[in-house]
């Protein structure tokens, strides 16, 4: 499959998703979002692309960019601020936001549980 075609079809994965018409795709050397734009690896594995779209597009479409979440870490890093870096309280924000899209992505989309397992 060319390039051109794996993007068309990871972009309409992402669209449907994460329920938004005007999310942009583009290729990075990591995977995150925005919110807006979702970035995944550019890389010649099609399996592992959908499954980071599909986790990123999660993020998006469980509202991880809420005014509540960003209030709670910045909550944290007030207080924990002289103990551990602001940076250290986003990764532990992270990762349970991660479980938490994860496990929503698992019951919405019944199958997408072998393309979590690549992102391991």
């Amino acid at each position: 499959m060319e390039q051109y075609q794996r993007l068309y079809i990871l972009k309409e994965l992402a669209r449907l998703m994460s329920n938004k018409d005007d999310i942009k795709l583009k290729l990075s050397d990591s995977s995150k979002t925005d919110g807006k734009t979702i970035y995944i690896e550019d890389i010649d594995n099609f399996d592992f692309q959908k499954a980071d779209v599909g986790h990123e597009s999660m993020h998006i479409f469980c509202n991880s960019f809420s005014n509540i979440l960003y209030n709670f870490i910045e909550l944290l890093h007030f207080k924990v601020k002289n103990k551990v870096s602001g940076n250290f309280v986003k990764h532990i924000v992270n990762i349970c936001e991660d479980v938490r899209i994860n496990k929503i992505l698992k019951q919405l989309y019944i199958g997408t549980y072998e393309n979590l397992v690549l992102l391991l």
